[in-house]
């Protein structure tokens, strides 16, 4: 099996298979990536079963019929079960990605079919790639740009195979570039994009590591077809690295966590301008898909760095913090605690949860919560509404019952706050969204206060809609355009507002050197 079963960026979908007249059998959401078998010389998803360390292989057959019925699902017959396949992806982008992969599978294939030629060439049976050197690049060159995609996955393991691979092509670049050897440096762009194409997530992992990202970068400034180099490594070295001075709000021991972001950025950086006029839809998801994934990585290190959370809670209930630093926090804060509710990997998003009986996370989840409804920040209370972010602490006072009071202290005492400063959107939100949960505890004031405001809104806001329809109707217009203009920021699918956003959020300030 190829290097690709070990990825980091792991793709999570459920899985259902059915074989024959028997019932369907649901394996739950499981971990799988794009995997090639090299005794059998096939394509397809390597699924790891958690529960049993079962390795599931659904080899992709480029004669299948494959279908897309929404975006979100892939589904197929499976000879080897007599049964049918069908796949739930968590994400859109990354159901986007596989059905890129079978598209582009099958387009090869039924060229070769009707050509006359063979699905596999000889780069199939390659033991080894040419060595990374000035004299074989054309070679290597050669392999990259002709080999058919049902060989990509050969090549890739390959690729992935020899750790010093890329090491070896960035020193070759630096080479190149101290010499001012043209040639050169237009074979590397041309094999470094070449790979790039092949859309390997593994490959990815390799290419974007913190010794060689920025290389790989600048070597795609050197694009043969354009009139002058574009320093796209000095862009993200210089204005990212050296020419800004970042005054942290926060003190972050773990360096990565900066060099993560550098890389997700890189990523997108990559899809949305170097290269956004050649890549076709795979390449795009594969893309996307690796700065998630760092972003995740740099996510993760936050939330696993026990003393970063309660300084930056310590830092928002501090009167001497000023009111700008503050504002950035509750955005780091709003995106931690999206990341939580939406990254693929389960141990992540239990992050939260964990240890809660003891009241030790959930105190601090509670606090976060309180330290950003308190500012008072109407951009951060529509996030919360949006991405449902009261929804573990909601659930989990929900669980514990009577028996947590002091855990419950918290949550009521948020609750009664939010009542008390008439904080409309999240009252509705509360209670349209959890009124379940929140009625098993009617008999605290709290609740019963919540509710009855719950009601006073509904009633001013049909009062206010018939006395002033034309100008509640501007209105929503206005929050409509506000609401966009707030997503916007918070988008990652462009160049400019990922640099900004992830920049405010986690280095929190940026002054550019004089």
């Amino acid at each position: 099996m190829d290097a690709s079963a070990n990825s980091m960026i792991v793709i999570e979908a459920n899985l259902f298979r059915k074989a024959g007249d028997a019932d369907i059998v649901d394996f739950g959401f499981l971990p799988f990536t794009v995997a090639y078998q090299e005794v059998t010389k096939e394509l397809g998803l390597l699924v790891l079963n958690d529960q049993n360390k079962e390795h599931i292989f659904l080899a992709f057959l480029p004669n299948n019929t494959y279908k897309r019925p929404i975006g979100t699902i892939i589904k197929w017959r499976q000879p080897t079960c007599r049964g049918g396949c069908i796949l739930l992806f968590k994400k859109e982008i990354s159901c986007s990605y596989i059905w890129g992969v079978i598209g582009r599978m099958q387009r090869d294939w039924n060229i070769n079919n009707h050509g006359g030629g063979s699905f596999y060439s000889g780069i199939s049976n390659l033991t080894e790639l040419p060595p990374v050197d000035l004299s074989s690049l054309p070679l290597l060159l050669k392999i990259i740009l002709e080999c058919k995609f049902s060989d990509q996955m050969r090549i890739a393991e390959l690729i992935t195979r020899d750790n010093d691979f890329f090491p070896k092509l960035v020193g070759l670049f630096k080479t190149c570039e101290d010499s001012e050897n043209i040639d050169g440096l237009h074979m590397i762009y041309r094999l470094v994009r070449g790979i790039i194409l092949i859309s390997n997530l593994s490959v990815y992992d390799q290419m974007f590591c913190d010794e060689c990202f920025l290389g790989v970068v600048g070597a795609l400034g050197y694009d043969p077809e354009e009139p002058k180099a574009q320093k796209h490594h000095s862009l993200l070295e210089n204005v990212v690295m050296e020419h800004v001075i970042f005054n942290e709000t926060l003190p972050v021991s773990d360096r990565s966590v900066y060099m993560k972001l550098y890389q997700s950025i890189g990523a997108e950086y990559i899809k949305d301008v170097i290269l956004r006029k050649t890549l076709d839809e795979v390449t795009i998801a594969s893309l996307t898909l690796l700065a998630h994934a760092k972003y995740a990585v740099a996510c993760s290190l936050l939330l696993a760095d026990t003393y970063f959370i309660q300084e930056l809670l310590a830092k928002l209930k501090s009167d001497g913090t000023s009111p700008d630093s503050k504002r950035d926090l509750v955005l780091l804060l709003c995106e931690l605690w999206s990341f939580c509710e939406n990254v693929d990997n389960v141990q992540i998003s239990d992050f939260w949860c964990s240890d809660i009986v003891d009241g030790n996370t959930y105190n601090i989840t509670v606090d976060v919560m309180q330290a950003v409804i308190v500012q008072k920040d109407e951009r951060c209370l529509r996030r919360i509404v949006e991405r449902n972010l009261f929804r573990l602490i909601i659930e989990i006072f929900y669980v514990c019952g009577y028996s947590e009071g002091i855990v419950h202290g918290g949550v009521l005492e948020l609750l009664e706050y939010i009542t008390e400063e008439n904080m409309e959107v999240l009252v509705i939100y509360l209670w349209e969204t959890f009124s379940e949960e929140l009625e098993k505890y009617e008999s605290f004031k709290s609740i019963q206060a919540l509710k009855i405001k719950y009601k006073q809104c509904l009633e001013e806001s049909k009062q206010e809609t018939e006395n002033n329809a034309k100008g509640a109707a501007s209105n929503r217009g206005d929050g409509g355009l506000n609401k966009l203009t707030a997503r916007d920021e918070f988008k990652m699918d462009s160049w400019t507002s990922h640099f900004h956003s992830f920049y405010r959020r986690f280095i929190c300030r940026k002054k550019k050197v004089d």
